[in-house]
């Protein structure tokens, strides 16, 4: 947690600082340059084009279907109206992220600023083990948010590639993470709630790895733990701990991995809007006031403060 009571918001709704804007945009660069948009406007118009040769065929068979005396007018006409809107209304949003991007920048540092965080446009392979029960590489956080004390906390944008040849993928995904002061099993509890967002970290790990909560708490979450672990889980995910994540944190999927705490979500936890920033306080408010139950935690296994090797990872 940061070390004020709330989050300032006031840097976030303040009247813009042109001259600010344009000297930082000149001492990083562009968030997005001129040829990025570029590539991004003309991938569009390729896509837009699939997509007019689509709506042709689909007219084609209509217009046969109708026995209109003059088909290709119609056909190309109504085609070219179709394609062009689609390419309009693409094109916006990419020129208006290409113009709005260096002012949510600013606006962003300047809200780090005033928090006691430091804010960072982009990092490549981020010092925190997000996700790694995937079998991850190449990760990169953008627009990554980070508080040194009294704890450390990060809120950021995530990105990572898994598999290989056809069947890679790069995944995006926004994360609030909370140093923890002690390693802890691998565990993961996956909130059934926000599966319609494509957040589902229970489908990297084992079924047979899936302990069952107390109560009501299964028809919400899942939760899974390295075999052996179980005794451990349920010392940690107390009915109390899991009723204040039914009550804060439904729409993140959380992993702790070694001496972190990380919940995961989509769409991103970083913007402008001070509403969301107080809805994150209250997250992390609720979370860190239970950690020093967890922080007590010590694995029987072994003689020190670390975890035996059985409890680092989920089998994946």
């Amino acid at each position: 947690m940061t070390s004020v009571d709330r989050f300032d918001t006031r840097a976030l709704t303040m009247p813009l600082d042109r001259a600010a804007v344009d000297a930082r945009t000149a001492s990083l660069g562009r968030p997005i340059t001129g040829s990025q948009l570029a590539a991004t406007l003309t991938v569009t118009l390729i896509m837009m084009a699939a997509l007019g040769a689509g709506v042709a065929l689909i007219l084609v068979l209509i217009v046969s279907a109708f026995d209109v005396a003059e088909p290709a007018p119609v056909i190309l006409g109504l085609t070219g109206a179709v394609a062009a809107v689609a390419w309009l209304l693409a094109s916006r949003d990419a020129i208006r992220e290409f113009r709005g991007a260096p002012e949510e920048e600013w606006r962003l540092a300047s809200f780090a600023a005033a928090n006691g965080m430091s804010f960072t446009r982009m990092t490549e392979d981020p010092d925190i083990p997000i996700m790694r029960i995937v079998g991850a590489h190449s990760p990169k956080a953008s627009r990554r948010m980070r508080a040194e004390t009294p704890r450390v906390l990060e809120f950021s944008d995530f990105e990572h590639t898994v598999g290989s040849g056809r069947s890679k993928m790069r995944l995006s995904y926004s994360y609030i993470a909370i140093r923890l002061n002690a390693p802890m099993p691998h565990i993961l509890l996956d909130s059934t709630v926000n599966d319609k967002q494509a957040v589902w970290l229970g489908r990297y790990a084992k079924s047979t790895q899936r302990l069952s909560l107390e109560g009501d708490f299964d028809a919400s979450f899942a939760l899974y733990c390295p075999k052996g672990y179980e005794r451990d889980a349920l010392y940690l995910f107390t009915p109390d701990i899991m009723a204040l994540f039914a009550d804060n944190a439904t729409r993140f999927d959380v992993e702790i991995v070694d001496d972190w705490m990380i919940l995961v979500t989509r769409p991103s936890v970083i913007g402008t809007d001070p509403a969301l920033w107080r809805e994150w306080h209250s997250v992390v408010a609720a979370v860190t006031a239970k950690l020093a139950q967890w922080e007590r935690w010590r694995d029987d296994r072994t003689d020190g403060p670390d975890v035996d090797p059985q409890g680092r990872r989920l089998e994946r």
